[in-house]
């Protein structure tokens, strides 16, 4: 099978330690090459596996040439379609045979469930649906239910990851301590056109680099931050930073990583971006003079459940947390706004307990 180079890590260390012992071989490639992959094609090639955009680069992949090259000679094609989700990239329209997304990201909206979908032609979903049902892959009923609900929300979420990411991302290229950000919606990203003409739009997940790449200034940016928290899943209601470690040395074998890419910081912004740039610039600052520096900004939010105890989270069963997308909040932000005790109570199982 050939696969990008860029995939998600955990799927190339599946390739790597669990397919191989299946004897599958995986050649890799890197996404520039994707417009045409004929060269690297074996007598075997049965699979062509993308990801576009990619893991932490972001990096694009013209699906349109994979999709001809493969079934002009009958090999599937598959690819991890989380990040646009499928409102905004429809892979099997632009030719493809099978889409994957983890619907625990933008799907499920609210980071409290563990969610894969697949989704496929009539004749690739045959092999899909025998397979699934020899390993037993069911989803729960409860499961359902929240994939269902966060899909009735998800057009409405994702025009707000959308504008607040790249409100941001506009931002940082400015800024004189940022050497690159990689966020597909930017004119001057590479692949910015490309990706253009296979999407409607973007997500809320995007990554950049600092120029100064000491271990002390990335530590001294990510301790300065106020809005966002260390995290590694995205597509939720939190605004989390994840600082990847020498993201390019040990994933890239189509070619080498570029010196001042040693240090890539991955940012998920979903909520609304008013009062984060004087924030930020103060982080930044903080990476300029080379120490820790804590910043202290009024949330806009009701509280930050990560740190507080137990005791303080609202108990009465008609006082509610309120929802972090503003523009569809039906209080308003109001939370002591009455409702229904039965309801309420629902409510705050589920969203206060997973909070704590």
């Amino acid at each position: 099978m050939l696969c990008v180079n860029t995939v998600y890590g955990p799927v190339r260390g599946m390739f790597g330690s669990i397919f191989s012992k299946f004897g599958v071989e995986v050649t890799y490639f890197h996404s520039e090459q994707s417009t045409d992959l004929s060269p690297l094609l074996r007598d075997n090639t049965k699979l062509i596996f993308l990801e576009s955009p990619s893991t932490g680069l972001f990096e694009i992949q013209d699906l349109r040439a994979v999709a001809k090259l493969a079934r002009a000679n009958n090999i599937w094609t598959a690819i991890d379609n989380t990040w646009a989700t499928p409102l905004y990239q429809k892979p099997l329209d632009l030719g493809l045979d099978i889409s994957i997304h983890s619907g625990t990201k933008y799907i499920a909206g609210h980071s409290d469930m563990m969610l894969g979908l697949v989704a496929g032609t009539e004749e690739a979903m045959k092999h899909v649906h025998r397979v699934h049902g020899q390993l037993g892959a069911s989803l729960a009923p409860d499961d359902a239910y929240l994939a269902i609900r966060g899909l009735r929300t998800l057009p409405l979420r994702l025009k707000r990851h959308e504008a607040s990411a790249l409100e941001i991302a506009e931002w940082l290229e400015g800024h004189p301590m940022v050497s690159e950000v990689n966020h597909p919606g930017l004119p001057s990203f590479e692949g910015h056109q490309l990706h253009r003409s296979q999407s409607s739009g973007d997500s809320g997940l995007f990554s950049f680099a600092l120029k100064q790449r000491s271990e002390a200034a990335r530590a001294a940016f990510v301790n300065s931050l106020a809005f966002f928290s260390l995290g590694y899943s995205w597509g939720g209601y939190e605004s989390l930073l994840a600082p990847r470690l020498q993201l390019l040395r040990q994933r890239r074998t189509a070619r080498q990583p570029r010196p001042h890419r040693s240090y890539v910081l991955r940012l998920h912004r979903p909520r609304r971006s008013g009062g984060f740039h004087r924030g930020f610039g103060e982080s930044l600052g903080s990476v300029r003079e080379d120490r820790l520096k804590f910043i202290e900004i009024k949330r806009w939010a009701i509280g930050d459940f990560r740190s507080c105890r137990r005791s303080e989270i609202p108990q009465s069963p008609n006082r509610l947390i309120p929802n972090l997308f503003p523009a569809t909040h039906h209080t308003s932000g109001d939370t002591n706004h009455k409702v229904n005790p039965t309801s309420a109570s629902r409510h705050r199982r589920r969203h206060v307990v997973g909070a704590v």
